[in-house]
């Protein structure tokens, strides 16, 4: 087993928080199994589009989930 066969640990309480959009809980998941070593560039080019990233990382920045170092 390598360690990306391990799994991603989301905290429980951010997939139940109903102030936020799957959407974002999608972009945290995604960051968490990359351990948060993503450039959102290259994150906004992938599946989603910028918009979409940067509305998600708002949401998880307002309600605590996330830092953005710039």
């Amino acid at each position: 087993m390598t360690a990306a066969d391990a799994g991603t640990i989301i905290p429980t309480r951010l997939l139940l928080d109903t102030r936020l959009s799957y959407e974002a809980r999608g972009v945290y998941g995604f960051l968490a199994a990359h351990n948060f070593q993503v450039d959102i560039r290259d994150l906004a080019q992938g599946q989603f589009t910028a918009v979409y990233v940067a509305q998600a990382l708002e949401e998880l920045q307002q309600y605590g989930y996330l830092t953005v170092d710039q």
